[in-house]
């Protein structure tokens, strides 16, 4: 249209609304339905002749086809509604969303409904038709191809009941355009996902049912006679993919030449020659769920493209179209040739060979060693190798303990911390006076390392908390600083023969490569003796900065005038290479730090008004100048969670729409919330997430955020990533069972989603819409803020969260979903870590570092193995899952203080650091890496949990310390070649 009549144009635009309402609606007949079922063993189940489906939350989603026939073929869908009926009177549905499925699917004969009946092949949430057809990639379910995954288009609204038990929900017309043109039918989903429990179990008639059956009204204008224009900048990517993979990026074009959004994409590819409108036929089409939707014109898009052949040269072509068919000029990739490797080998795996021979003895003293990773039993000697204590023959030799030449060797590059366990033995039954003296080492041209970079820990020994471990397990670790006795009198076991020393020994960053030979002497009421320590230090650097997060979680600093000991536990997780992070603020309006800075004003004339506290408290972790004297220096904390939640800094209960959600009521006969009929209530009534929160609440977050932003510049505190995490769920207003920590204030809960662990629909909405209020004044360079989401449930977030959610932290969803995080990963940018998996005291600590290495090979960039790393002061007498710190104090000692997990996990940081620097050498990358160490070492492991809530514990079943000693040794010469070649050429 010409710039010259633009009256014309404005004219036309305005009346095509009126035009598109008058073309014409159908009502368009259900032919196929089924429900999907997503719990145990009903995954495998079809219910395609059944005269009821159910909907019941993501558990149980109805799946729908129908004859859209009736609709000009070139018509633009302009509105659409579902109708359903429930089969009793008691249902309901509110909050309801609909999606397209990009794979086609078979009805089905089954008949199973709710886990009862035939089952029958068909649809179901495992395979589209039968066990040996897929939703998409090997492996994958339904949900790789709805909700926003696999090219699959979604949409929300309130279902609007009528005559009776009939219910219309909304539909956008995109999601019926999408099923025209390239889709194949609905799936439904009840994003409220909890009625009380007599209501929970949702149930609609299907197609048989004669009279009640399922049917879709579709409003549709005149055709669009504008084509799409064609895409741009088409780059084509192999990096970091296996071979045989590409990432196309385009710019998107238009619905109408330029100008708002197409509504899908072909894909095609071509071996040999660059494709044209001739050969365009003769070209592969790209499945479904590996072709995006478009997004608005000039925005960037990509797209993952497998199943190609390595070495074997394509053509990359894109073709849009609208909702009447119109399609775009072809846009083509000059034929590109793709990789073709060998696979990826760490070639310098290899045995490590040490004389065999026995402990050094000395009278009634025995000294010999294991690895930082392995537990000795303090009564038999036995070694704590997989699930429990055995004999094997350490005490000779080990890859270790050089029982031969009594000595220890170690291997490690510069600025690292290397450790291993000091073993004392009373070979008569009991030592007094036992004294652990290191020695410095001495190197090439006599360079020194001093004795003070070697710290001997007393290993404490807790007990086992079932039958099964009944035994003794090392775990704390407090400073060696008094001598010993075997039996110990205030670590009381029966039996006790020896004592562990566990040593750690600094590398300092700039000293010569090459061996360093010390003693290690111990001395005791029956005598003197000594050990040899050898290291070979290699010519590498441990970098100081963390390129991966190792997260020790934490819901509270409880000792509000306790500065030192705040500045002592941070100092101990940057010892460890770990990262202490604290959450500000609890589920019922408590702060949970007592140095957040003090707020004043309301709206848009919100302002910090001191931020004296704070900095005092904070600054010193964020500047790094709390570090200096440790070995990685002055390097600030790696990440700490910001305070930005629905209750920071505005009040929800005075800003959201409905402020009857917070009361308490119903109540029960005795006077209580009656949290079932609470939650009932709230489903029935709920609103739209993205108008709840009225302008006030709006305009306090972004003045508040953009206060915290400008004094973080304003003091440099641009290394550290910051986190803003929604952790509140609305579970805690049920009096019985919650609040333990919240001290019964369970009225003031303040969460109306689960925001920790989503669970819906509803939840996932109302976390991206959260984020994406606090992101617009935060997020950006150079301060580094994200917005993190700890989701137990990834298969059913869909785009629900796209371009709000920064990272995921998946707990054993990540095995199971792996293909599809994969995606987001690659096509959206999304970061992930995992939770979960770690061990107690009565586990093998090379399973907690293989647990790291093996996400790690998943493609995470940190995680924290416990949902919490601090428990209380039993746990020195018996053995706590979650006390990773101890830090409260007992026998006599005071917090905080390290345990041996720790330090596994410090273990795991440094070997996983090696694998990023390898990644970045020539030849290699991350993926090459990872292949090459799943391929050295057995990553096969098992978790086991109780649900998606539950971390679980991760075991493996043939992995040992000198297995991933072998690796990380390798790891070393790798790089080292690496860096050989590039100089030499």
């Amino acid at each position: 249209m010409s710039s010259r009549i633009p009256w014309i144009s404005m004219l036309i635009t305005l009346a095509m609304p009126a035009a598109a309402a008058l073309a014409g609606q159908t009502v368009c007949p259900c032919t196929a339905d089924t429900s999907v079922a997503s719990v145990g063993k009903e995954t495998q189940q079809n219910s395609g002749t059944s005269e009821k489906i159910k909907i019941k939350g993501r558990e149980n989603q109805p799946l729908l086809k129908f004859d859209l026939s009736a609709i000009p073929k070139d018509a633009v869908i302009t509105a659409a509604s579902l109708r359903v009926k429930v089969t009793d009177p008691k249902f309901r549905l509110n909050q309801v969303a609909v999606s397209s499925v990009s794979t086609d699917w078979t009805e089905g004969a089954g008949r199973s409904v709710d886990g009862e009946g035939e089952a029958g092949e068909g649809a179901c949430f495992a395979w589209p038709a039968s066990g040996k057809s897929a939703w998409a990639a090997p492996g994958s379910a339904i949900c790789d191809v709805t909700w926003g995954n696999g090219g699959s288009v979604e949409n929300y609204g309130f279902a609007k009941r009528e005559d009776g038990d009939w219910y219309v929900i909304p539909v956008d017309p995109r999601v019926v355009a999408a099923i025209r043109a390239d889709s194949y039918g609905l799936i439904v989903q009840d994003e409220s996902g909890w009625w009380a429990p007599k209501l929970s179990n949702i149930f609609l008639y299907s197609k048989e049912k004669k009279g009640a059956a399922p049917t879709l009204t579709v409003d549709w204008a005149d055709a669009d006679k504008a084509a799409p224009g064609p895409v741009k900048d088409i780059r084509v990517s192999t990096d970091n993919l296996d071979d045989g993979q590409v990432v196309l990026e385009f710019t998107c074009s238009g619905d109408d030449g330029a100008q708002g959004t197409a509504l899908g994409y072909e894909i095609r590819c071509l071996t040999g020659a660059k494709i044209t409108a001739e050969n365009w036929a003769a070209a592969k089409p790209a499945p479904r769920w590996q072709t995006p939707r478009p997004k608005v014109a000039g925005q960037k898009i990509r797209a993952w493209i497998t199943d190609l052949k390595a070495g074997q040269s394509y053509s990359f072509a894109l073709i849009a179209y609208d909702q009447s068919a119109n399609r775009s000029a072809l846009a083509a990739t000059d034929v590109v040739k793709l990789p073709k490797t060998t696979p990826p080998r760490l070639a310098f795996v290899k045995p490590i060979e040490l004389q065999s021979g026995s402990p050094s003895e000395f009278g009634k003293m025995s000294l010999w060693a294991t690895d930082e990773l392995t537990k000795v039993d303090p009564v038999s000697g036995q070694v704590l190798d997989g699930d429990g204590y055995k004999d094997t023959k350490a005490r000779s030799g080990s890859h270790i303990w050089d029982g031969q030449n009594h000595a220890i060797r170690l291997a490690a590059i510069k600025g690292e911390i290397v450790a291993f366990n000091l073993v004392i033995e009373a070979t008569d039954g009991s030592l007094a006076d036992i004294k652990v003296k290191p020695g410095d080492l001495i190197g090439p041209s006599d360079a020194k390392i001093p004795a003070a970079k070697l710290t001997p820990h007393r290993v404490w020994y807790v007990q086992g908390r079932d039958s099964k471990n009944a035994g003794y397990y090392g775990d704390p670790t407090p400073m060696l600083d008094k001598p010993l006795q075997i039996p110990a009198p205030d670590n009381k076991i029966d039996g006790q023969k020896n004592q562990s020393i566990y040593v750690d020994l600094i590398v300092p960053h700039n000293i010569p490569a090459g061996t360093y030979r010390g003693q290690l002497a111990v001395e005791s009421s029956a005598g003197s003796g000594s050990v040899g320590v050898q290291l070979q230090v290699m010519d590498l650097q441990m970098p100081d900065e963390l390129s991966y997060i190792i997260e020790l979680n934490s819901y509270g600093w409880t000792n509000a005038k306790d500065y030192d000991g705040w500045l002592a536990m941070h100092r101990l997780a940057h010892l460890h290479r770990t990262g202490y992070n604290v959450l500000s603020y609890g589920h019922c309006e408590s702060v949970t730090l007592p140095f957040m800075p003090t707020l004043e004003g309301e709206g848009a004339d919100a302002k910090v008004a001191d931020w004296t506290e704070f900095d005092k408290w904070m600054a010193p972790l964020l500047d790094g100048s709390a570090f200096a004297d440790l070995p990685r220096g002055a390097t600030p904390i790696p990440h700490w969670y910001l305070p930005f939640h629905e209750n920071y800094p505005g009040k929800i209960r005075q800003h959201y729409a409905k402020p009857e959600f917070f009361e308490n009521e119903p109540t029960n006969e005795n006077s209580v919330l009656d949290y079932e009929a609470w939650k009932d209530k709230l489903a029935a009534t709920d609103v739209d997430i993205r108008t709840a929160f009225d302008k006030t609440w709006q305009a306090e977050a972004s003045a508040i955020a953009s206060q915290y932003r400008d004094h973080f510049l304003d003091k440099g505190w641009t290394k550290t990533q910051f986190q803003i995490f929604c952790n509140n769920k609305h579970y805690f207003r049920e009096p019985k069972t919650q609040n333990v920590n919240e001290n019964g204030t369970w009225k003031n809960a303040t969460s109306l989603w689960t925001l920790d662990e989503p669970s819906f629909g509803r939840d996932f909405r109302a976390l991206s819409y959260i984020y994406s209020v606090f992101k617009k004044p935060l997020v950006g360079a150079p301060l580094n803020v994200l917005t993190r989401g700890d989701v137990s449930r990834p298969e059913w977030q869909g785009d629900r969260c796209d371009n709000s959610l920064d990272l995921a932290v998946v707990s054993s969803a990540l095995y199971r979903y792996q293909a599809l995080l994969q995606r987001r990963q690659i096509t959206q940018g999304d970061k992930l870590w995992f939770y979960g998996g770690g061990n107690g005291p009565e586990g093998d600590n090379t399973a907690l570092v293989a647990m790291y290495i093996k996400t790690w090979t998943f493609g995470t960039d940190g995680g924290l193995a416990y949902w919490t790393s601090f428990a209380g002061a039993d746990s020195w007498d018996k053995a706590d899952q979650l006390a990773v710190v101890h830090i409260k104090g007992a026998h006599g000692f005071t917090g905080p203080v390290a345990t041996t997990r720790l330090k596994a996990q410090r273990r795991a940081q440094q070997d996983i650091e090696l694998m990023n620097l390898l990644a970045r050498q020539s030849g290699w990358n991350r993926t090459r890496v990872a292949h090459a160490v799943a391929s050295a070492i057995n990553l096969q492991s098992r978790t086991v949990a109780r649900g998606a809530d539950d971390p679980g514990r991760t075991s493996f079943g043939n992995i040992h310390a000198a297995d991933l000693a072998k690796v990380r040794y390798a790891l070393v010469q790798e790089i080292l070649a690496a860096r050989k070649g590039e100089a030499n050429k």
